[in-house]
């Protein structure tokens, strides 16, 4: 009978161990799982903040163009000396502009060379 009891006692302190055994691995397990989740938030908010970086500043890049734009346009679109309007789109009206304010002056005389 002694022997029967030393060996259920035996038996019974394996499972106990056992069974502390399987408690710590699955808690490693949680906490593994735990550490990754953290690890992939904290990688999705890096990510999510550099496309917003990236956004905004494809904005503000979009915003200067724009803001060149309009200045190019206002300086092309303001009036000369002799009233006429430089427009990007008008290139042959600006070309019939410029004969016609080049058309009253006179050529050079290439003969004329200075000492």
């Amino acid at each position: 009978m002694m022997q029967q009891q030393n060996l259920l006692e035996g038996l019974q302190s394996k499972q106990e161990k056992l069974n502390e055994k399987r408690k710590l691995r699955n808690q490693k397990k949680l906490e593994r799982q735990a550490k990754l989740e953290e690890k992939n938030k904290f990688k999705q908010q890096k990510k999510l903040e550099k496309l917003a970086k990236k956004k905004n500043l494809k904005n503000e890049i979009k915003k200067e163009i724009e803001i060149e734009e309009e200045e190019i346009k206002k300086m092309y679109s303001k009036k000369e000396d002799k009233g006429t309007f430089f427009e990007l789109n008008n290139f042959d009206d600006l070309l019939k502009d410029i004969y016609k304010k080049n058309a009253s002056r006179p050529y050079p005389d290439i003969n004329d060379i200075p000492n």
